[in-house]
């Protein structure tokens, strides 16, 4: 019986099939194959062959492992998704105050009349402060102006176009700024993703800046951060 085993072995190697192919037609170790494979040579065709087919394990083991995550991840966001319930202005105040003060521009000692300016590349959160703005702040949409900082080497055209669909403000205008050099920095953000960063500033707002700041502070408070 083992003698059968080792033939059939022997021929399935010969002509290209893999350990992992032989181990499951004849059904014994990895380990007994390779002291009963060792003296087999094999072409080099069949050694491209036995190659891709490694190549494509890999890779389909790899596909298997990302979709794995990615369900997994997806999973997880929508079950925690559900653990935000609370809807109101003070909750929107608060976020919004915050979301400010990780990405907002602060007033300091050598620049205290810093108007309200917020500058991000997420779609989402660039609409929430934009709700803010509205909901919390009371600023009218002509009261705010928008500015697209995007590199030389992308379209301008296709930003303005992406950032006035998403945010819905097509009778607003955006001034485009572009960023020098990014061919030299070897720039990773490329492609059809890329649509710059958009600046978001509210005109006559140095006391609402102040105001914001007010509400960091009592936000910081509430939890006895000081």
């Amino acid at each position: 019986m083992e003698n059968n085993c080792k033939v059939q072995a022997v021929d399935l190697r010969k002509i290209g099939y893999s350990y992992s192919e032989i181990e499951k037609k004849v059904g014994v170790s990895k380990s007994t194959l390779s002291n009963w494979l060792k003296k087999v040579r094999l072409t080099a065709e069949q050694k491209k062959v036995l190659l891709l087919k490694q190549n494509k394990g890999r890779n389909d083991g790899g596909l298997k492992r990302k979709m794995q995550r990615l369900e997994r991840s997806s999973f997880i966001r929508n079950e925690a998704k559900t653990d935000i319930h609370v809807q109101s202005d003070e909750m929107l105040k608060i976020v919004g105050s915050v979301l400010y003060w990780a990405e907002g521009a602060k007033q300091k000692e050598h620049n205290v009349s810093q108007r309200l300016c917020f500058a991000n590349s997420d779609v989402k959160m660039n609409k929430l402060f934009l709700l803010w703005l509205d909901k919390i702040c009371n600023i009218a949409p002509e009261n705010i102006v928008f500015e697209l900082y995007i590199h030389e080497t992308a379209d301008p055209v296709k930003g303005i176009a992406f950032w006035k669909k998403e945010l819905a403000i097509d009778n607003q205008e955006i001034v485009v700024h572009f960023k020098r050099g990014a061919i030299l920095t070897k720039r990773k953000n490329r492609g059809e993703d890329y649509h710059g960063l958009l600046r978001i500033v509210v005109k006559k707002s140095t006391d609402l800046n102040r105001k914001v700041t007010g509400w960091i502070d009592g936000v910081c408070e509430q939890w006895g951060v000081v």
